[in-house]
């Protein structure tokens, strides 16, 4: 699950909160 995946990334410190918000607004239907 991608989304899943990007809060993961996001706990590890390799990837930015601000690309996560940009995969939920390009990708409404995780929410």
């Amino acid at each position: 699950f991608p989304l899943l995946t990007a809060i993961h990334r996001i706990c590890s410190g390799k990837q930015p909160v601000t690309s996560l918000i940009d995969n939920l607004r390009n990708h409404p239907e995780h929410l």
